[in-house]
């Protein structure tokens, strides 16, 4: 039988591998961007942009196996442009705690011993964009924990795709995406039915 901490892990694989997989267009990969220094050449990248990345660790790995038939990334997050650098918000937790929460670091970070991560652009306009990039910033700011009960109804904490799947439909102003995935009992975020829009 597994124990709750087992079910929550694979409810947090689940979820993130299935929000990573239906984003299109890709718009830069890993074998496409180089870095410089310490300093990835970014001057493609727009605020809202998304990024997805597979860690080196075991959970990003465990992660990746729950993922599609890609089985390519285990985590996502959101660009954002500040004074020329992009940063990226992401939810995350310690891989040994389980403690985490909404966090703002530079991409160059973010990436940091990473060799696979590419970039998704989405199809919004720019109120939309405006929209997101303030929700992201405001759910930052208020530093919402990670939600380890991965209870999608209650945004007081949140799980990386949650949060994604939730500034997405703020600025949209529409339940785009819905949690529509069971696992563990619970309904949790997926992208299935938001292809058209990104």
């Amino acid at each position: 039988m597994a124990s709750s901490r087992g079910i929550k892990e694979i409810i947090y694989i689940a979820s993130c591998s299935l929000l990573l997989f239906s984003l299109k267009p890709e718009i830069k990969s890993s074998s496409s961007v180089k870095l410089v220094g310490n300093n990835f050449q970014y001057s493609f990248l727009e605020d809202d942009d998304l990024v997805c990345r597979l860690g080196k660790g075991y959970f990003s790995n465990l992660f990746k196996e729950y993922a599609s038939l890609e089985k390519k990334y285990s985590h996502i997050g959101i660009i954002i442009i500040e004074n020329n650098l992009p940063f990226v918000i992401h939810s995350g937790a310690s891989e040994l705690t389980g403690v985490g929460g909404i966090k703002k670091e530079k991409l160059s970070e973010f990436l940091s011993c990473i060799d696979k991560f590419s970039f998704f652009r989405l199809k919004i306009d720019l109120a939309e964009r405006e929209r997101l990039i303030k929700n992201a910033n405001r759910l930052f700011n208020n530093q919402v924990k990670f939600d380890l009960s991965f209870d999608s109804s209650d945004d007081t904490e949140m799980y990386c795709t949650e949060f994604v799947a939730k500034c997405i439909n703020y600025a949209t102003q529409d339940e785009t995406i819905k949690p529509q995935i069971k696992l563990g009992g619970k309904l949790v975020y997926g992208l299935q039915r938001f292809r058209a829009k990104i």
